[in-house]
């Protein structure tokens, strides 16, 4: 058994792994390293910054998608407010024809001769025609080979008054075979009644619906679809998409539902397509204006390929910066733990280097002035120990219950042991009568205690032959660091 008391006075004591194998440190869990530490510290203050990035480079694309909405939605509306002032126009004219007797006299023989040069003023109209209520074509501008009767339901019965132009459904031209909307007015009877229609037949093909607008990107494409998902117009691709219906695909389906608004879907010609839609007055079409999203987000896709590239070359120096770093700081660090590892094998002279940084330049100064420190103590205590061991005097150490932990070279005389004997089974009470240790539990180690020490010029200790011997004796109650008393030391 060993005590702190015991080593101070027995001479220089071992230090924990001086000499021995460093217990504990192969089973030891793996530590990051510095550049570790270092690694992290970068990512700690890179990932915020790149989350912020990501933040602004997504707010800025939200940006372009809002602008690009408005743009289209803007496109779509003036599509629909030219539209419908062109149905106007028509209007105008039909009334105009309306207002012409041989248009109204609905004579085949005596056709207006204005018709014969309609195409020519109007190109837009494949056709102008008059017609009975029956749907029989009285005069056209296109030539009849034989005599023609339109379906009524095209265009005639939706017919409600003398002023209200009716705009039918899509349908090939009966006399051109064009995809055509057939737009009508009332021609009346002169009785309050209706004797026919005149009618204009709108060529579908030759429908300009692309508005004239300052930076319109050449990939914008305008379209116009009826309420039962016929595509009426088509600014880039009119032959291949009018006259079909779509509405079975997701894009009509969100127009049609939706009939005002913007959204992002697959277009007509399978390509993804931020859409803005209003719908035309005066008619259930709907003005449909789309930019490609690929074009929309271009911009975008370039920033966040440059923020990619600038944000790896910064990492990457500062990966670099990561790895310079931890050397400087790595290797005055492993210098020190060097000489820690000299020490500890028993070389008491090695000293660490000083340099580093600041920090661990300082922690070597200390570690060296340690290390002095502990060689001046060492000195000390073995001076120490060899007055102990020398003096005349008997110096014994014992625990709470009197076994002996220490004795010098006269306390192991007094009790027959030789200078390797061991202490183990030897207790203070064979050093004192019984009334003597009963003294000494009851009042001389209560009082060492209370105030440090007891000490009492005249006493008696007892020879292993029975015989007791006056001393002077001191005995002083020695302290754990804890302030807690473990062990007496009785100086005779």
């Amino acid at each position: 058994m060993s005590t702190p008391v015991q080593a101070a006075v027995t001479g220089p004591r071992a230090r924990p792994g001086v000499g021995a194998p460093k217990e504990g440190l192969i089973d030891a869990p793996r530590r990051p390293s510095i550049r570790a530490y270092l690694l992290r510290l970068v990512l700690v203050v890179a990932l915020p910054l790149v989350g912020l990035e990501a933040w602004n480079l997504y707010a800025a694309a939200q940006a372009d998608s809002r602008q690009a909405r408005q743009q289209v939605l803007h496109l779509a509306q003036i599509t629909a407010s030219e539209t419908a002032k062109f149905l106007g126009q028509a209007q105008n004219i039909l009334r105009g024809l309306a207002l012409r007797p041989a248009v109204r006299a609905l004579d085949s023989s005596r056709c207006d001769p204005l018709l014969a040069d309609f195409a020519s003023l109007a190109p837009r109209f494949s056709n102008v025609v008059t017609m009975t209520l029956d749907g029989r074509v009285v005069c056209s501008a296109t030539p009849q080979a034989r005599p023609v009767r339109m379906d009524t339901s095209r265009l005639l019965d939706p017919l409600v008054g003398t002023d209200r132009i009716t705009v039918g459904k899509i349908t090939p031209g009966t006399l051109t075979g064009q995809w055509t909307v057939p737009l009508g007015l009332a021609l009346p009877d002169g009785q309050g009644g209706i004797s026919g229609a005149v009618g204009l037949a709108l060529d579908l093909l030759n429908f300009p619906v692309l508005p004239s607008v300052k930076g319109l990107s050449a990939n914008a494409s305008v379209w116009i679809i009826a309420a039962d998902g016929a595509v009426l117009a088509h600014s880039r691709e009119p032959k291949r998409f009018v006259g079909t219906n779509r509405r079975d695909q997701p894009v009509a389906r969100v127009v049609l539902r939706e009939k005002v608004g913007s959204a992002e879907e697959i277009g007509m010609d399978g390509v993804l397509r931020i859409l803005g839609f209003t719908p035309i007055p005066g008619t259930d079409w709907i003005a449909v204006a789309s930019l490609p999203s690929s074009e929309v987000f271009a911009g975008s896709r370039a920033r966040i390929a440059t923020s990619a590239i600038l944000a790896l070359a910064i990492l990457c120096a500062a990966m670099l910066l990561v790895v310079r770093l931890s050397r400087q700081i790595r290797d005055p660090i492993a210098a020190l733990a060097g000489a820690a590892d000299q020490v500890a094998g028993g070389n008491l002279a090695a000293r660490a280097p000083v340099v580093g940084v600041v920090e661990i330049a300082t922690v070597a100064t200390e570690f060296n002035a340690m290390l002095d420190a502990l060689a001046r103590s060492d000195l000390e205590r073995e001076r120490l120990r060899q007055i102990i061991e020398q003096t005349s005097d008997i110096v014994l150490i014992s625990a709470h219950d009197g076994s002996i932990l220490y004795a010098n070279r006269a306390g192991r005389a007094l009790i027959g042991l030789g200078p390797e004997d061991s202490l183990e089974g030897w207790n203070a009470q064979k050093v004192y009568s019984p009334e003597r240790w009963k003294f000494s539990l009851d009042v001389a180690r209560p009082h060492a205690v209370k105030h440090g020490f007891w000490a009492r010029e005249s006493y008696f200790l007892r020879r292993p032959d029975g015989t007791e011997f006056p001393v002077s004796q001191v005995l002083v109650a020695l302290k754990n660091p804890r302030g807690e008393v473990d062990c007496f030391a009785g100086i005779s």
